[in-house]
């Protein structure tokens, strides 16, 4: 090992020399205190204590300097530190001292601190930090108030030290921002980074938007050769821009990357447009872009299919109306005939007690009828204020309504489901309320088991925001393998034996999804099925008669 080895490895410090000096001391003593005060044993042990304590104070002393500027140094650190910082009793929280940061941040001067304790910063109740401190945590996060009541969401981190408890406090709202910002920046750079590695339009435009330099796939977009192309405004290049150029350049101005679309002679392109450099003759930007022809097909497509869509939801809407305001004149002419068959002219003795059973339930049907052509017309009449046509809605009311209309498909007038009504009324609309369960009772009656008694569950209660309907019967049900595709379409039926048109079910699922809901089905062949159908509960001004949930 040479020289300049041992150097590099020895470190020159005041301790090492003064180390070394006393060593030299020591040997020189030993070797020639006997010759030079051999004869004056006293006199030489009093030089060497002497001596001994000379080097002794310059030893301390040196290293009560080096303390005093260590701790001046820590001390500039703590004081000037950004983060708020202070010290206190680590056994009751009582602050001795705090730095500048904590007074800027809390609104307290220094002495005003010293007379607060940890407990005294945060929101009632007060014992959080101090708790969290004695059982061992290291950090915790408080809510404090500063000198104007202002709310602060704190994390505080706390350290042990000879001076006390050190304790930090960091603000969460600002630590929040920045790793906001901090993020937004990191999206904006992959956004960037993708954009230019996917370009395939890509040109540099000089202030007054004049093409500098474009790719070969622009100058085919553009239809212009080359030469024709350098020197050209983009606006003179693209049939439609959005935005408008001068409110892309005022975004530039100020420093902003801009999306922006253009169409072309050959296709439309999005592009992100963005500061490249400036220079003498001023700024220069670059666009990198996309060739977007297809999507904007695509869109023009969809446009035009909504449109179309629109129009024939018009046109469904005017004929359902028109068949809603023409079916009430024959059922109008029913209850007439009916009204005449009831007037006091004493021919309704010649009908016997099943016949005037029959015709009163032909009113009754008649009526409803009439009821459901008025609310469909005037649901149709006031299309898009559905929200204002719903009302509340007497669950068990509604039911037996059902059940007064299934009359004769009951397997005997005193049949009624097992109800189990959490909820007794709902908001909603009353006509497709109806219908929906009108439908549901129905298949249910039709296609019952003719080996086992008819059962039908009905019920309702409110759940996380809605109102959950099951309906659950042991009917013949449903081969949901082979059906489970088809089962709510138009003129689906399962049942071939018994009669029907293969329309309930479709009404149901539509006018449930019309109420805002869905609708699931389980069904197994002989055994039955179980339908469940959930609606939003929708916030109304209206309050119901009664409590709405029992």
């Amino acid at each position: 090992m040479s020289i300049k080895d041992v150097k590099k490895r020895f470190k020159w410090t005041p301790e090492l020399f003064i180390a070394l000096l006393y060593m030299n001391f020591g040997l020189l003593w030993i070797f020639y205190s006997d010759q030079l005060l051999g004869q004056f044993q006293t006199l030489k042990g009093f030089a060497y204590v002497f001596l001994t304590g000379i080097l002794l104070f310059f030893l301390v002393r040196f290293f009560q300097k080096s303390l005093q500027k260590q701790s001046q140094h820590y001390r500039f650190l703590f004081e000037n530190n950004p983060v708020p910082m202070w010290y206190c009793d680590p056994q009751n929280g009582q602050i001795r001292e705090c730095n500048l940061a904590a007074s800027q941040k809390y609104g307290y001067s220094a002495e005003r601190f010293r007379e607060m304790k940890l407990s005294d910063l945060e929101k009632p109740p007060q014992t959080q930090a101090q708790n969290a401190w004695l059982s061992g945590q290291s950090k915790v996060i408080v809510v404090h108030l500063n000198s104007k009541n202002q709310i602060l969401d704190i994390q505080l981190h706390f350290q042990n030290s000879p001076e006390g408890l050190l304790v930090s406090a960091f603000d969460l709202i600002e630590h929040k921002q920045i790793e906001a910002q901090l993020f937004s920046d990191k999206k904006n750079l992959e956004f960037f980074q993708s954009t230019v590695r996917s370009a395939s339009v890509i040109a540099v435009l000089d202030k007054e938007s004049k093409v500098i330099e474009a790719n070969a796939h622009l100058i085919r977009l553009s239809g212009l050769s080359q030469n024709e192309l350098l020197g050209r405004r983009l606006g003179g290049l693209w049939i439609k821009q959005t935005p408008e150029w001068s409110q892309v350049l005022k975004q530039l101005e100020k420093g902003r990357q801009i999306q922006a679309e253009m169409e072309l002679v050959h296709g439309w392109v999005g592009y992100l447009l963005l500061n490249y450099q400036t220079g003498q003759e001023g700024p220069t930007y670059l666009l990198l872009g996309q060739e977007i022809s297809q999507q904007k097909r695509a869109q023009t497509e969809l446009w035009a299919l909504t449109a179309k869509l629109v129009e024939q939801n018009q046109d469904l809407q005017q004929f359902t109306y028109l068949v809603s305001h023409n079916l009430r004149v024959p059922v109008a002419n029913i209850l007439g005939l009916l009204a005449l068959l009831e007037s006091p002219t004493g021919q309704e003795e010649t009908f016997s007690e099943e016949q005037t059973e029959l015709l009163e339930k032909l009113k009754l049907s008649a009526e409803r009828m009439d009821q459901d052509l008025i609310a469909l017309h005037e649901r149709l009449h006031h299309q898009g204020r559905s929200q204002k046509e719903r009302s509340w809605i007497d669950l068990t009311a509604i039911i037996e309504d059902v059940l007064s209309e299934l009359n004769h498909f009951l397997p005997d007038p005193h049949w009624r489901p097992e109800l189990d009504l959490k909820v007794t009324q709902i908001n909603s609309i009353a006509v497709y309320l109806h219908s929906i369960l009108l439908n549901l009772v129905s298949n249910a009656l039709k296609y019952k088991d003719p080996q086992r008694p008819l059962t039908l569950k009905i019920s309702v209660k409110a759940e996380q925001g809605f109102w959950v309907f099951e309906l659950q019967d042991n009917g013949l049900g449903i081969d949901l393998k082979a059906h489970a595709t088809e089962i709510f379409g138009l003129y689906q039926r399962f049942h071939t034996q018994i009669e029907g048109h293969g329309l309930g079910l479709y009404l149901v699922k539509t006018q449930t999804e019309m109420l805002g809901g869905q609708i699931h089905v389980e069904s197994t062949p002989g055994q039955g099925s179980r339908f469940q159908l959930s609606f939003p509960i929708v916030a109304t001004e209206i309050e119901p008669s009664e409590s709405a949930i029992s």
